[in-house]
């Protein structure tokens, strides 16, 4: 039986969300119970692509065998970790609902084009899914990934913001874009659900949403 040697990495901006604390700290007990977890970094109030390049390096350093995403404002799957390293793939991710509620996979490197999942209450028999490009919400590396990038690009910077036709886009699409280069396949778990959750702010008068 293999022995994974998982690296938490919870990139915290200010605060965690009230509402995703305790689904988080449910997959944290379970992957200790399951001695999956050997550390958990959690760079505070860095810019995302800094935090998650600190995460990667310690990952390196202290001999991981993956890194596994989950962002401060995610309510994954209890489960999410058992259920991404069963597969045996090399960046295997969860549905990760972005701001709009849509979820983060992509047909394309083009982030305006999505592939739609219906989500699961619990793991069923779904095998992964290919797609071109994931979010980062509650997804897992491998290290030896990681160390491939680091060699052919000559640099550890696995993450960063690109811009996509003038625009600004997530540091998830340069990692994947990278991934493309190399010829390393992407896959989305459909049994693994990672809803984003947001502060909704409301205009009184009106009840409606203004922002999130």
């Amino acid at each position: 039986m293999t022995q994974h040697k998982v690296m938490l990495g919870i990139p915290i901006y200010q605060n965690m969300r009230s509402q995703a604390w305790l689904p988080i700290t449910h997959s944290i007990i379970r992957a200790v119970q399951q001695q999956l977890l050997v550390g958990i970094s959690n760079p505070t109030d860095m810019y995302i692509t800094l935090a998650r390049n600190q995460i990667c390096r310690e990952a390196i350093e202290a001999d991981c065998s993956h890194v596994w995403f989950v962002d401060d404002d995610t309510t994954p799957t209890s489960c999410a970790l058992e259920i991404l390293l069963q597969a045996n793939k090399e960046v295997i991710g969860g549905s990760y609902n972005n701001d709009l509620d849509k979820p983060v996979a992509y047909k394309s490197l083009d982030p305006l084009e999505h592939v739609e999942f219906k989500p699961v209450a619990e793991p069923v028999a779904v095998g992964p899914v290919r797609v071109a490009a994931i979010g980062m919400g509650c997804t897992l590396i491998s290290v030896a990934i990681l160390k491939l990038m680091a060699h052919e690009f000559g640099d550890q910077n696995w993450f960063q913001t690109p811009y996509i036709r003038g625009t600004m886009t997530g540091d998830d699409v340069f990692f994947c874009e990278r991934c493309d280069h190399l010829d390393i396949p992407i896959f989305l778990h459909p049994a693994v659900t990672a809803q984003h959750v947001k502060t909704k702010i409301v205009e009184p008068s009106s009840g409606t949403i203004v922002s999130w």
